[in-house]
């Protein structure tokens, strides 16, 4: 593990212009294993790895261009990244907005027509109760002409008639009813 690490800071430093295989493990095994580190090394401590005056300014003023590249492009990353996050957020405000305002609509429409049909159903159950008011009274009546109709043909028969049983009534009526005739 330790030397895929030394092959990655190896690989880092040979993308600092100038700075090749062997010049990488020299600064990796002086403990320079970053750009970070080589750029706040300083041009002495360069030297002292075994680099020439020339060669170690080159690299302390390339390795600062980098550094000074990657915090740019770090800047642009984290403000693009703030940016898209607000972007995000405000679309994500604005949905759960649309979003409220259609589920409000919709339980406005649905209420709507849950009132229409209740509305509906008692129109139709005061109709349906109507006719069967009607129907009864017509039956009530029906039954009471029956009623009347059987109370009618009883009085023609011979009255007090319960069964085979006669029932024969006083003297006094038998008169009135003679007198009837």
């Amino acid at each position: 593990m330790a030397k895929d690490s030394r092959e990655n800071s190896v690989r880092v430093l040979t993308s600092i212009p100038g700075v090749g295989k062997a010049t990488a493990e020299k600064l990796v095994n002086a403990g320079y294993d970053t750009v970070e580190k080589v750029s706040s090394a300083g041009k002495e401590a360069l030297e002292a790895v075994g680099l020439g005056a020339g060669k170690a300014d080159k690299l302390e003023k390339a390795s600062l261009e980098i550094l000074g590249t990657m915090k740019s492009v770090g800047k642009k990353v984290t403000s693009k990244t703030k940016s898209t996050t607000k972007k995000a957020s405000a679309s994500a405000k604005s949905t759960g907005k649309k979003a409220k305002t259609t589920a409000k609509k919709v339980a406005k429409n649905t209420t709507q027509k849950a009132k229409k049909a209740t509305k509906a159903t008692k129109t139709k159950a005061k109709q349906v109760a109507g006719k069967a008011s009607a129907k009864a009274k017509q039956a009530k009546e029906e039954i009471s002409e029956v009623a009347r109709s059987k109370k009618n043909n009883s009085n023609d028969s011979i009255e007090g008639r319960k069964g085979k049983t006669l029932k024969v009534g006083s003297l006094s009526d038998m008169m009135k009813r003679w007198k009837k005739n």
